[in-house]
């Protein structure tokens, strides 16, 4: 478990200081590939998500921001740097404790509710859009007149089944759909792909002019508000509506997951590497490690 942790700590690719700071959002593939913490396709390590708060580097965790301590310098051998935390990370764990410590508590009570907790768990290699608590709370009635088969078919219209799918993929696809006048929905939208989900609904993905992502499925549709929750079988975006799609087709779910790839590698061409070096790593290094002295963690 220590080593696992530790590994936790590891991002894979040496970065110079400048380019957490000068980089508002990464997800980036660590050296944590344990079979017994990560379940992601083609034996993927887990990510790391860092993003910035106030100008500062923070590591994004379920639990919380973790800031990078501001050094004058970069910590660095020339083959490893090592970036001070103010905290230890945790690694991600099951989609219910996701969904739990992000509180998307309505979604993991409606799982729960279709017996569908044990299946999701042993699943790996999802994209989930996760309706908010308040998106649940607007859509309440409907979902009270349907029926369980119709609920279990909306909610696999919510899912991409075999795709890890980061922020940073969709974003970079959304960037060449709004540099296409083919992609052109309207004069502020723009079509970046379609996206079979888990129950075989078509869900179009798009991408306004300030950039805002949304999904359409049949005649429902919702923003993405939040994204990267990771768990330890794919990822997690929150969206602001529920997608009532209730038409499933099967056969185009059952292509879909056969044909899916992941997409881990998006910020590094060595997001698949199952073994590494100490050449070319970062270390993000907790304050509680720090206090058993720098050298030891070199």
């Amino acid at each position: 478990m220590l080593f696992a942790l530790l590994s936790y700590h590891v991002v894979m690719g040496n970065y110079p200081s400048k380019s957490f700071f000068e980089s508002n959002h990464s997800v980036l593939p660590t050296m944590l590939n344990n079979a017994s913490y990560v379940m992601l396709p083609e034996e993927a390590p887990q990510k790391v998500v860092i993003s910035k708060n106030g100008g500062v580097p923070v590591v994004v965790t379920n639990e919380g921001n973790i800031s990078f301590v501001k050094t004058n310098t970069d910590i660095s051998t020339g083959k490893l740097s090592l970036y001070p935390l103010t905290g230890a990370l945790t690694i991600p764990g099951n989609l219910s404790t996701t969904l739990k410590a992000t509180n998307f508590t309505s979604l993991n009570d409606g799982i729960a509710a279709a017996n569908l907790s044990e299946t999701l768990t042993n699943v790996n290699g999802l994209t989930i859009f996760a309706p908010t608590n308040a998106a649940f709370a607007k859509a309440q009635n409907a979902l009270r007149n349907a029926t369980g088969a119709e609920r279990v078919a909306a909610f696999s219209g919510h899912i991409l089944n075999g795709t890890v799918a980061y922020s940073s993929d969709l974003s970079k696809q959304a960037a060449v759909a709004l540099k296409d006048m083919s992609t052109m929905i309207d004069n502020s939208t723009h079509l970046v792909g379609t996206l079979i989900a888990a129950g075989g609904q078509s869900v179009n993905l798009t991408v306004s002019m300030n950039g805002t992502l949304s999904l359409v499925s049949g005649n429902y549709s919702a923003k993405i508000v939040s994204t990267d929750h990771l768990y330890n079988g794919g990822v997690v975006h929150g969206i602001d509506a529920v997608l009532l799609n209730t038409k499933t087709d099967p056969a185009a779910a059952a292509k879909a997951a056969a044909n899916n790839g992941d997409a881990t590698g998006t910020d590094s061409e060595a997001s698949g590497a199952s073994q590494v070096s100490m050449a070319g790593v970062s270390v993000l290094i907790t304050g509680l490690l720090l206090a058993s002295g720098l050298a030891l963690i070199i």
